[in-house]
């Protein structure tokens, strides 16, 4: 069985593009990615579309995530755990380069060394806008999906684990530039 995911994002901002994420049309939490700049990788989300995926254990991460297919031009996009995607260009904290940060809820966060070196007016108080409870959401996803946390980066996860994404824009947040 192939689950899908279903990844509604709102309009896109210097601290990322929020959405809300629905799996196989039942299960829900937030997401985060970052601003659109015209797909360009390292500093724009991904062109929205249906994307193949798959549980990957992350070398760099060290757990279980979400890995999809190469695609227009990108390739290495995660789901996975973090808080912010805020705009490098502008001054802001980012931990994804074109990937998808899964969690519940958003918040001021406090940001690694207070914010030291960050310069964004938004910023200066060492809080950034991002996503909540992103380690503990993005387990919660993979179990949904039937895989297990557990399992060693070397043993494969179960059968039926494979998903399909697809990112779409809310009505009036479309960049015209994304088609």
């Amino acid at each position: 069985m192939t689950h899908t995911i279903d990844i509604l994002r709102r309009q896109s901002t210097d601290f990322g593009t929020p959405g809300r994420l629905t799996l196989d049309n039942f299960w829900q939490c937030d997401s985060l990615e970052l601003p659109w700049h015209d797909n360009k990788r390292g500093i724009s989300c991904i062109k929205a579309g249906t994307y193949r995926g798959w549980l990957w254990w992350s070398p760099k991460f060290r757990r279980w995530i979400i890995r999809q297919e190469d695609k227009h031009g990108r390739f290495d996009t995660l789901l996975h755990n973090g808080n912010f995607a805020g705009d490098v260009s502008k001054g802001l904290l980012t931990q994804v380069q074109g990937c998808t940060l899964i969690g519940r809820g958003y918040a001021d966060i406090e940001m690694p060394n207070h914010g030291s070196g960050y310069e964004h007016l938004d910023v200066l108080d060492g809080t950034q806008y991002g996503i909540s409870a992103s380690r503990v959401t993005l387990d919660k996803l993979i179990q949904q999906l039937g895989g297990d946390i557990t399992l060693p980066k070397d043993q494969k996860q179960p059968e039926g684990t494979d998903v399909l994404v697809t990112y779409q824009w809310e009505e009036g947040a479309w960049p015209e530039d994304d088609v």
